[in-house]
């Protein structure tokens, strides 16, 4: 008999979404605030609190969407509709994370000693990475576009196994 609901593994699978971005993301950026040097100052374009908070409301809503997504069988609507929600939040989290692809960092080192031997006073680092996120973002789709075709394809075994008669009295 096939099962509706798997509540084990929609723990599971918010766990492991918990991880990739919420968790791992949020280490990192304190880890990088925590263990620069006083004296090198480094300015980004975007603001790091705000990032955190983007990160922790965007990712929560990707791991609340896993757990839906994981908890319905295939075949159901609710898979397709959290599965596709899913990928529209991993959109949104790539997004904001990234820059939209474009990443400027100001390197300014006090007191004039320079990184070793090279004496620089200030430094502008600009990372451009659209194309990279074109990619992933047609990934993104087309696990998107998976959800919906999964839908189609297990409806009819979901409707014969719980597909009951109308009783006419």
């Amino acid at each position: 008999m096939l099962r509706k609901y798997y509540p084990g593994k929609a723990v599971v699978a918010a766990i492991g979404y918990a991880v990739p971005f919420v968790i791992l993301p949020l280490l990192f950026l304190s880890a990088f605030q925590t263990f620069l040097p006083e004296s090198i100052n480094i300015e980004f374009q975007v603001d790091i609190r705000t990032l955190e908070t983007l990160i922790i409301a965007i990712g929560a809503t990707i791991v609340v969407m896993a757990f839906m997504t994981a908890m319905f069988a295939k075949g159901l609507l609710g898979r397709a509709i959290f599965g596709s929600l899913r990928q529209a939040a991993k959109f949104a989290w790539l997004y904001f994370f990234f820059n939209a692809g474009f990443i400027a960092i100001l390197l300014t080192i006090e007191g004039g000693q320079g990184l070793g031997p090279i004496p620089v006073q200030g430094l502008t680092l600009s990372v451009h990475f659209e194309q990279l996120l074109y990619i992933l973002y047609f990934a993104i789709l087309l696990m998107a576009l998976y959800f919906v075709v999964e839908y189609a394809v297990y409806r009819r075994v979901v409707q014969e196994q719980y597909y009951v008669e109308p009783s006419y009295y």
